[in-house]
């Protein structure tokens, strides 16, 4: 009988433990706090007609894909992205276009 009461303790002991490991794992945040684009302001001038942007976290790493996108296509898109950076080109000559990042935990700017 104590040797069932033994071994049922180490078996619950053992349950707890794998309980509380599955428990914490997963409780860690994820994405980055806030995102940050530079430049953050870019004036296009008649002979550019693309910019690189960068996209840095705040304290976390950032959540990679990245989404980018623009307020306006008729002015202006992302024709390439890869990890942090994006390129933007013009597509219309006059005009304020925005630029939005986001990534996989939905922090954007």
């Amino acid at each position: 009988m104590r040797k069932l009461i033994s071994r049922l303790a180490v078996v619950f002991a053992g349950a707890c433990a794998a309980a509380a490991v599955l428990s914490m794992s997963g409780c860690e945040e994820s994405g980055a706090d806030s995102l940050s684009v530079t430049p953050r302001y870019v004036t296009i001038g008649p002979n550019i007609t693309t910019f690189e942007l960068n996209v840095v976290g705040g304290t976390k790493a950032l959540s990679f894909p990245l989404e980018w996108s623009v307020a306006n296509s008729s002015l202006g898109r992302i024709v390439s992205n890869s990890g942090a950076w994006a390129v933007y080109s013009r597509t219309a000559t006059h005009g304020v276009n925005t630029v939005t990042v986001r990534d996989q935990y939905g922090a954007e700017v």
